[in-house]
């Protein structure tokens, strides 16, 4: 998640941060093994407007606790006092503003903020209710956000909670962040998380912005959206990003029954490797406002509105790869048909499949044909990042050199008989720790602390494969995509390993042998740099997340 303040607009109307929302694509579908050796696929929520009568009545409950105020933070002992201070905000009187988020006219999400404010600084209260991920037993869950602006500091106080099928709320993770100004250009980020189960993790990194610049946490609310010329906007996921001001126009927009005169905004937020173009629109007379980027639209309504759009309403539900193909379909086919506006480019691709029939529509969705390479093998040279040890790949660690050691004594020139041992280490020394997808709380890890927990995840799995191989000097990286079924996609990580000198074979961490690696079950998207080392930023894998709106279906006659 990103720390991004917030960006405002013509006659103090708000922005409510998209980045946040993009930010929250690592892994929460990480897949355990099935006994067949096979990452296992947990069934996605069932949506449309399709949720059950119990979610339907639990909607309505949490509702009325959001716009009455009545659920408050949770203690955190390390946060104590920032959350009293946060739960005495519950007594203020405020402004309230009703919002919604849409993608591809479904309703994914509600929230209602309160704001005050006055001449040194502004607090703002947010609940949001949203549609979980499909990979969670859980329907919904409840985002808590508390948030202090001064002329020196800006903070945000965060809890996530699960909703379960009958309504109970529990706690998944509590994250405070903060950004301090120490003078007009140099600014201290720093970030503490804290996870079900007593773990946490913080940073803190300081950064500047250039002089005459603004930064968008310490913008004044009365400002005209011209100040965002020279202003600027910091997220620990992607770094210090510059907001430009495109054009500006009226435009008419029929929306909810009711036609809308906006004044338009395009606005683009970026940095050097990232770059989100985002429409706002405002129609100060009818309380409308709206904010449109990567699809997703979130608005600002009057409460009456808010009030008749339900959660899942209009559209079945999207997700970034629609699986369409019929039951067992895998057991028996090995070819597939790939459509969407971009296509996957990561290097290696061909390595999985073999592409053909490959056309592009008028209106620019493209497809292809795909058919399972037979043998996953790559053809490449090596680089130094194969083999690098880092704080986050931490071959030193004396667990892994003794894993390392113990496998090379066994086995020391043949590398398939290599790769299978480290399979051999992790199923008898990890298991797959569902309570993390099942707490929303899914995160990269060094080596030492996978290891320290003795379990973990897709991605935590593919990081102690590439601790062990790259101990015994052997090229590995870790790969992250989407693993396939008949009826699903979940983000997933998994690794290549170079089984002989030129020739990369693909692994999958979780399984017990080679031969469990079917390549027809995997689309990969790019190398998981930011996961062989945390502290990368994580724009290249965003852009190809963003980008992967997918459908998979039978391939058509050509």
């Amino acid at each position: 998640m990103g720390f991004t303040g917030s960006f405002y607009i013509k006659n103090g109307s708000l922005l409510r941060p998209l980045l946040a929302s993009l930010l929250t694509v690592l892994f929460l579908g990480c897949q355990p093994p099935k006994k067949d050796d096979k990452p296992a696929q947990v069934s996605p929520f069932k949506g449309g407007s399709n949720l059950s009568e119990k979610a339907i009545t639990c909607e309505s409950k949490i509702r009325t606790l959001m716009t009455s105020k009545s659920i408050s933070f949770e203690n955190v002992e390390e946060l104590s006092a920032q959350v009293s201070f946060a739960n005495a905000s519950l007594q203020h009187q405020a402004k309230a503003e009703y919002s919604l988020t849409q993608t591809k006219e479904n309703t994914k999400s509600v929230a209602v903020e309160y704001i005050t404010q006055s001449q040194d600084h502004r607090q703002s209260l947010e609940y949001e209710l949203s549609l979980n991920s499909k990979d969670s037993k859980d329907p919904m869950n409840v985002t808590l956000k508390y948030a202090l602006n001064t002329s020196t500091t800006a903070s945000e106080l965060e809890q996530q909670y699960l909703v379960n099928e009958n309504c109970a709320l529990r706690k998944s993770q509590t994250s405070f962040r903060t950004i301090k100004k120490k003078d007009h250009l140099n600014y201290t980020y720093s970030k503490a998380n804290y996870y079900v189960g007593g773990e946490s993790d913080n940073n803190s990194e300081n950064f500047s912005i250039p002089d005459g610049a603004k930064l968008d946490a310490f913008l004044e609310d009365d400002e005209s959206v011209t100040s965002l010329d020279n202003s600027y906007s910091y997220s620990d996921g992607i770094g210090l990003m510059r907001a430009r001001i495109i054009e500006t126009s009226q435009v008419q927009k029929k929306k909810f029954g009711l036609d809308l005169n906006f004044f338009l905004t395009k606005a683009s937020l970026g940095s050097a490797t990232f770059n989100l173009d985002i429409e706002i629109g405002v129609d100060e007379q009818a309380g409308v406002k709206y904010s449109l980027a990567v699809g997703q639209e979130t608005w600002t309504v009057p409460q009456t509105i808010w009030q008749q759009q339900a959660l899942g309403s209009s559209k079945e539900l999207t997700q970034s790869v629609a699986v369409k193909l019929p039951e067992k379909y895998f057991s028996l086919n090995n070819t597939i048909e790939l459509s969407g506006k971009k296509l996957p480019a990561y290097d290696h691709f061909g390595a999985y499949w073999v592409k053909s029939n490959q056309t592009t529509t008028a209106e620019g969705m493209k497809s292809v044909t795909l058919t399972e390479k037979a043998i996953p093998t790559i053809s490449g040279t090596t680089t130094a990042a194969d083999l690098v040890s880092n704080s986050t790949i931490q071959t030193e660690l004396p667990a892994i050199q003794k894993a390392a050691q113990a496998i090379l004594a066994k086995e020391p020139t043949n590398r398939e008989a290599q790769a299978q041992l480290i399979l051999k280490y992790l199923s008898e020394n990890y298991i797959y720790d569902m309570s993390m997808v099942e707490n929303n709380v899914v995160r990269p890890l060094t080596t030492e602390e996978a290891l320290s927990r003795g379990k973990g995840v897709c991605q935590h799995y593919a990081v102690i494969f590439t601790a062990i191989a790259r101990a015994m000097k052997i090229p590995t990286r870790i790969v992250v995509g989407f693993h396939l079924s008949e009826d699903s996609a979940g983000g997933h990580a998994w690794n290549e390993f170079e089984i002989r000198k030129g020739v990369w074979q693909v692994v999958e961490p979780q399984g017990k042998t080679l031969e469990s690696t079917n390549t027809r079950f995997y689309l990969p998207l790019i190398r998981g740099a930011f996961l062989e080392d945390k502290d990368l930023k994580q724009t290249d894998w965003i852009m190809k997340y963003l980008g992967a709106d997918y459908s998979i279906t039978m391939p058509t006659m050509h």
